[in-house]
Formats: C-alpha cells, structure tokens, sequence
C-alpha cells in the first residue's frame, strides 16, 4: 500500500520553499495528535514534483493520513504558497495503462483537423475509464 502524489509551491513566488510531510495515525486517535511521519521533503520546485508515502506497515489497519505543508527549516512563510495534486491511494499492484495510441480508432471521435504546411494530421478524443485521453 502508499499514497502517491505530487507537490509543487508557488510558480511566481520567491520564497526558500515548503517542507511537505505526510503521518498516518489509527483512526481512533484523538483530535489534534500528531502521527508517524512516513514522508517528508523539502523543497522549492515550481514544478510538479512526483512522490510516494509507503503504507505497507498499515495494511488491513484503519488509519487516518495527515498532509502537512510547512514553511521549513527558516520558518519563513514568504512566498508558500503550496500544493499537493492527485493523493491517490494505491493497494497492490495496478493494471498497466493501455497502449497509446490505441490500435484502432475504435470509440474514438473526430474533432478535425491540425496541421503545418502540407501536412495535416486528425485530431481525435477517445473516452476513457478516467476521463479523455
């Protein structure tokens, strides 16, 4: 088991950047405790950047996550504006995506045409289990 995510703080900002910290703790613990960190990083990425919290030590357990941003080692909060994207929880091993570009077009849609020069290429949609690829 673990989280995945991402975490990115401010594109436009100038700040020494966010600590971002996940802790899990049982479900039934008290407001306001604190649980065990399983992730912590420091950073001042503007980009997207990917991580993973392992939960294996949780497995079958009822457990609350907490994601935490922090202004750091300085605790300046200049600038910190944070965010974390997608926290997905994964169990076991997810099936592989399937190949793209698709074989055929089959259940896919026509929505015209782009191109440069001479060469023009078709723009299409196809509807998937998550949204449009």
């Amino acid at each position: 088991m673990r989280l995945a995510f991402a975490n990115a703080v401010n594109p436009e900002g100038h700040g020494d950047g966010v600590t971002f910290r996940v802790r899990v703790l049982p479900l039934e613990a008290p407001a306001g405790q604190l649980g065990q960190i399983v992730f912590d990083r420091h950073t001042a990425a503007k980009t997207w950047q990917e991580a993973q919290a392992d939960l294996s030590a949780y497995a079958g357990q009822a457990v609350r996550l907490q994601l935490e941003s922090h202004p750091g080692p300085k605790n300046d909060t200049g600038w910190d504006l944070s965010f974390w994207a997608e926290p997905t929880l994964i169990a076991g091993t997810p099936p592989a995506p399937p190949p793209f570009p698709p074989k055929d077009n089959g259940g896919s849609r026509v929505l015209g045409t782009a191109g440069s020069g001479a060469k023009q290429y078709e723009v299409r949609l196809w509807p998937g289990r998550r949204g449009l690829l």
